[in-house]
């Protein structure tokens, strides 16, 4: 993965085009994303001209074709919508779902050269955008729980370090996918006598509108199977049943903040002194928006253990924002 930082003007960035910052002075800043992918267009001073949300960008999920194919037209999108040129560009960041290893690296770099943008382009993991839109100074550690989970981190030298981020079955825990499946495994077996007594027995049969819970299996038949549905739409359920103080939900999230607090830990061992403060950026819908403090206290918890000085906060903007911050650096 590396460090892809800018380059003078006149020279071929690391994606074969030449730079010529032209006239104007425009930033370009992608989140792409698993679920969607955002774009904002602005000017190095700030103001935002153009703001486009397409569907997902992951390569591994919809294939190199799928993903360059949504890419163009939101960076199309994005001058059409602003009446502006790309030779105005004079700095791009991108931050890609997907990018996890050297030949996804490899791959994803040939897929942008595709866009001919005529400047120099800062591209890494999307996690590294919650990082640098939550951090005071762009870095330290930033975390993400939602649909997947991953964490990666950045010292003031510019060394950077990651967990995978494959997957759950790669050992990447934490996710709301993953709390999902616990609540859901938990219900079933406080119900039938093999574990506690959960309410989310009562809960997840409530919200999906089920006669009984064993009628959960329906949702995922092939005569029946929506995409909407998915064992992360549980996750939220999980926080409900914690705010009601229920055992078996508060120990799935505090496996889970655990879990993240591990990943921090694996990270910040291989950039940061233990002595040494920085901050942990936590991002991603679970850890944002989740109802109980049950998982982030867990995930501090941890962390703490062993880097005292840590400064956990969690994101209160956009990614695509981390995306604009790295282009003009």
């Amino acid at each position: 993965m590396g460090n892809h930082g800018r380059q003078k003007v006149g020279k071929e960035n690391d994606f074969g085009a030449v730079m010529n910052y032209g006239d104007g002075r425009l930033l370009l800043g992608v989140d792409g994303g698993g679920t969607k992918t955002e774009g904002v267009l602005t000017t190095v001073g700030g103001e935002e001209l153009a703001h486009l949300i397409l569907g997902p960008s992951n390569y591994q999920v919809i294939g190199a074709e799928g993903a360059a194919r949504v890419l163009g037209e939101l960076v199309d999108g994005l001058f059409s919508k602003a009446g502006r040129k790309k030779t105005e560009l004079v700095g791009a960041g991108l931050g890609l779902c997907g990018w996890d290893r050297d030949s996804d690296a490899a791959v994803l770099r040939t897929m942008i050269s595709g866009l001919a943008l005529p400047c120099p382009v800062w591209m890494e993991n999307d996690t590294y955008l919650v990082l640098k839109a939550g951090s005071e100074n762009g870095y330290g550690i930033g975390v993400v729980s939602g649909t997947g989970a991953n964490c990666v981190g950045e010292n003031p030298a510019g060394q950077k370090n990651r967990v995978a981020g494959l997957g759950s079955e790669f050992g990447d825990w934490g996710s709301g996918t993953d709390i999902g499946i616990r609540g859901l495994a938990g219900s079933f077996r406080g119900l039938d006598g093999r574990g506690e007594p959960t309410v989310l027995s009562q809960l997840i049969p409530e919200r999906f509108s089920l006669a009984r819970l064993d009628d959960i299996v329906d949702l995922s038949l092939l005569d029946n199977r929506t995409e909407s549905w998915d064992p992360g739409m549980i996750a939220p359920l999980v926080f409900e049943a914690a705010e009601l103080d229920d055992a078996v939900a508060k120990e799935i999230l505090v496996w889970a903040g655990t879990e993240l607090g591990n990943s921090v830990r694996a990270v910040a061992a291989r950039l940061f002194e233990r002595d040494e403060a920085f901050e942990v950026v936590l991002g991603g819908s679970v850890l944002q928006d989740g109802s109980s403090p049950v998982m982030r206290q867990a995930l501090e918890n941890r962390v703490l253990e062993v880097f005292g000085e840590a400064r956990i906060t969690r994101l209160k903007k956009r990614p695509v924002q981390g995306a604009l911050r790295a282009a003009v650096k």
